[in-house]
């Protein structure tokens, strides 16, 4: 009994090692530097911050179905599926770090034994809705969309953290620091401490953040209603490596003589498995239930085997004996109908964008992205590049892509430019939606992503006569993109002035958004960039 509460301890602080590391990682994204005056390069980033995605094989399988090539950063998940094949859902139950967040808001308060408790930890037929998500999906990816990174557990909790949560916290701490030090000294060595080692020195604040975080709070809190919710209904990272562990060679073992029927193993049991020794026995009609151990659901979090008081319950490498139900609980009828219905809302959430050659003047794609379709079918919604982005300019996407662009990284100039030295996006993308660019590939106008134009009713010069050149000072090219026309014009009162006008040289123009968002207007910029002219479309609009 020791040792089998020794294995319960260890996967638990394989848990605690497998977060801390994951929230690590993810600190370690938020660029930590200053990007002003005249920096020459942005720091690289000397930690693999995408470690988890890269182990991650339903982003590699889906990838391969809607490419039909496996990026070679997501080799790494092979690994993942070679421990599954052998030792079952030990990544569901050992270190996924949202399964381990779901079971500790589903643990708070909830340790009592109770014959509620008891029942919520049976098997049932809703769990095989997880298996029409992950059918669903695949479906869209064979036929040339990825969707699976609005469910992934590990997308859906790095862009929940990582553009909603955090940074909400961030604003809270500095707030309270603010108002309980003001000026002082301690106040001063807080807000150096979150510079140094939280976020960064940015005051972060994501479009469409407050949705993100709402979503993630509500799955979250379903765990008060059923343990693990997110795990047995809907996760369809869970359910391939559910398929994966059907036939494992760990596989649970039950001593029918020695087992009592007490319920103990059953109200442990994390992943609803019917693995409690009474119904893997035989014990179809105890009060501990009915179900056959299901190895696909089995999280191997190993609570059966070290709260059964009489030793009955085991797991080892052996031929499964009966009593163990590998099936998955979905018929072919409804895998039919989940792939077809992915297949089919290919058509429908494509129906909502633009035509490719024609695409939403606003949808600008962080500079070294794929072509529109390229990039749709390789990005899996991580949000890693908004997150590293030094300036701030990449937000989740809203409707500029169409519902199959929903949550995809596009740049908002008014909000943050495109630093002319910075590479970083392409640093931490894991799946080559953004491709390797550098330095020197920005400056020679290499990886354009779009051209500003003036709105000449708004422009200070223009509408009102009066000098204005802020956005010519700010133009990072050399030579700059933005020059000026002098004109003699006749003002209101009858006098004239020469009025330096300015004007964009389009071949010049990369499209960072730095004039758009230095633009003294308190509200609509008066110079505004579209992805008109971008270069990742080999066929792409002319700027001029």
């Amino acid at each position: 009994m020791s040792s089998l509460r020794l294995l319960r301890s260890l996967r638990r602080l394989s848990q605690v090692f497998c977060m801390a590391l994951f929230i690590w990682l993810l600190l370690a994204t938020f660029y930590h530097g200053v990007v002003e005056g005249d920096q020459q390069a942005v720091d690289a980033l000397p930690y693999p911050v995408s470690l988890f995605l890269q182990f991650d094989p339903l982003a590699a399988l889906s990838m391969l179905f809607a490419t039909g090539t496996l990026y070679e950063d997501l080799l790494w998940s092979l690994v993942i599926v070679v421990l599954t094949i052998f030792l079952g859902r030990v990544f569901c139950g050992w270190i996924c770090p949202l399964g381990a967040l779901s079971q500790f808001v589903a643990w708070i308060g909830s340790r009592r034994l109770t014959k509620k408790r008891i029942a919520l930890n049976q098997s049932g037929r809703h769990q095989r809705i997880k298996y029409m998500i992950l059918f669903f999906f695949l479906g869209g990816a064979l036929f040339g969309t990825l969707q699976v990174g609005l469910l992934d557990p590990l997308c859906l909790l790095i862009r929940s953290l990582g553009l909603s949560i955090l940074p909400a916290f961030d604003n809270l701490l500095r707030t309270v620091l603010d108002l309980l030090s003001g000026e002082s000294e301690l106040a001063r060595s807080g807000h150096g401490l979150l510079d140094d080692y939280f976020l960064g020195p940015r005051s972060l604040t994501f479009y469409g953040g407050s949705v993100l975080g709402l979503l993630f709070i509500g799955i979250l809190l379903l765990n008060r209603l059923v343990p693990r919710f997110f795990c047995r209904f809907v996760c369809p990272l869970g359910a391939l490596l559910g398929l994966l562990s059907r036939f494992s060679l760990l596989s649970l073992k039950v001593d029918r003589e020695a087992c009592t029927n007490c319920g103990l193993c059953a109200a442990g049991c994390q992943g609803a498995a019917g693995c409690h020794a009474a119904a893997a026995a035989g014990a179809k009609d105890s009060g501990g239930g009915g179900a056959a151990w299901r190895s696909a659901e089995c999280l191997m979090c190993f609570n059966c085997t070290a709260s059964c008081k009489q030793g009955a319950v085991s797991f080892g490498f052996h031929v499964p004996e009966e009593g163990r139900e590998s099936g998955i609980g979905l018929s072919r009828r409804g895998f039919l109908a989940s792939s077809l219905a992915g297949a089919a809302c290919v058509p429908l959430v494509r129906a909502s964008a633009g035509p490719p050659r024609h695409p939403a003047p606003e949808l600008i794609r962080p500079p070294g992205a794929c072509g529109e379709e390229e990039f749709l079918d390789r990005c899996i919604k991580c949000g890693q590049c908004m997150k590293v982005c030094p300036n701030h300019a990449i937000h989740p996407a809203a409707l500029q892509g169409g519902l199959e662009g929903i949550w995809s990284p596009v740049v908002i100039p008014r909000i943050g430019y495109c630093e002319p030295s910075c590479n970083l996006c392409s640093q931490v993308c894991p799946t080559g939606a953004i491709r390797a660019f550098t330095e020197e590939d920005k400056k020679a106008n290499k990886v354009r992503i779009g051209t500003a134009f003036f709105d000449v009713g708004l422009c200070i010069p223009w509408s009102q006569g009066r000098p204005c050149m802020v956005c010519e000072e700010f133009c990072p090219p050399s030579p700059k993109a933005i020059w000026f026309e002098t004109m003699l014009m006749t003002r209101s009162d009858g006098t004239t002035a020469e009025i330096p006008l300015p004007r964009v040289e389009p071949e010049r123009c990369t499209g960072c958004g730095g004039c758009e968002k230095v633009c003294p207007l308190p509200d609509r910029s008066a110079i505004r960039v579209t992805s008109r002219g971008e270069s990742r479309h080999k066929n792409r609009v002319s700027p001029t």
